[in-house]
């Protein structure tokens, strides 16, 4: 603190540094300085960026071309704070406390992508120690990226954004990972067993537990054994007499192969008294040749 002071104007921090407004606003554009906003039209820069020691910045190449290879392999403050999910002070701090040194080019300060790496991505995550990206684990497991991340919430393996990447802990994943393609192949949840077998949550669940059916969580889901679950329901379909499969027609079939629809079928075979068999699976079946008469076919 000076003279009782924290924060100062850019007409103060010129005067306090020797230098013009003008540069003063350069080097909070550039990330030199850290500067507050106040009110839209005020901008204050705390006494401790002021008597901070200054960023030393490394010679930048002479050459154009030299200038661009150099910035391939840097990192601006902006993407670091990005990408690192830090603050400006607290990056400047470990910066200043680290030595490392910056290459002015422009307007912007550029810093070596692996130092910055080494300082902030492990003290910031210090109880991982190898994290991929959704894409690496994508390709890796033939699985889409937004799967990877959609597993990644569901059975809370440790992951982090950095910047646009979002990071998972290679080894939690492993130790929690599904596999798709056996779980896809082999096996049905409860929901795609009901809609398979057109069956019931009680029926399904009296089925399968009655026959010690063996289940397999994976997350928030519980995967069956499809095998087993063909061997209880799959042959429990309606046993259907050969006859009235040739001579008769589901309500169902009959409303796609005479066009009509649901209300003018129900209407005209109840007035015309067209005959019909009730079977197992509770299915009702009508006379095709009094469906022929009836709808002109």
């Amino acid at each position: 603190m000076v003279g009782g002071r924290t924060y100062y104007s850019i007409s103060e921090a010129s005067r306090m540094l020797g230098v013009s407004r003008p540069t003063i606003y350069a080097r909070i554009k550039s990330g030199d300085l850290l500067a507050v906003q106040v009110s839209p039209k005020t901008i204050r820069i705390p006494i401790e960026e002021l008597e901070a020691k200054p960023v030393r910045y490394a010679p930048a190449p002479s050459s154009i071309k030299d200038i661009r290879r150099a910035i391939e392999s840097m990192i601006t403050r902006d993407q670091a704070i990005a990408k690192y999910d830090i603050n400006q002070q607290w990056f400047y701090k470990k910066v200043r406390a680290a030595g490392i040194k910056a290459m002015r080019y422009g307007t912007k300060a550029y810093y070596p992508k692996d130092a910055i790496h080494k300082l902030f991505f492990k003290n910031t995550y210090p109880q991982i120690d190898d994290w991929a990206t959704s894409e690496e684990l994508a390709k890796e497991f033939g699985i889409s990226r937004k799967t990877i991340c959609a597993l990644a919430r569901q059975y809370d393996i440790p992951r982090v954004r950095t910047g646009r990447e979002q990071m998972i802990s290679r080894k939690d994943w492993l130790l929690h990972k599904v596999e798709l393609p056996d779980l896809e192949k082999n096996y049905l949840t409860v929901d795609q067993a009901k809609k398979l077998y057109h069956i019931g949550q009680s029926t399904f669940y009296d089925g399968v537990n009655s026959n010690d059916i063996p289940r397999r969580r994976q997350g928030r889901e519980v995967y069956f054994p499809k095998a087993d679950l063909d061997r209880i329901f799959k042959d429990k379909s309606p046993n259907i007499p050969e006859e009235i499969r040739r001579n008769y027609v589901t309500a169902k079939d009959a409303l796609k192969v005479y066009h009509v629809g649901q209300k003018r079928f129900s209407e005209e075979t109840k007035a015309a008294g067209v005959t019909k068999i009730r079977t197992e699976g509770n299915f009702m079946w009508y006379k095709k040749s009094e469906l022929d008469k009836l709808f002109k076919l």
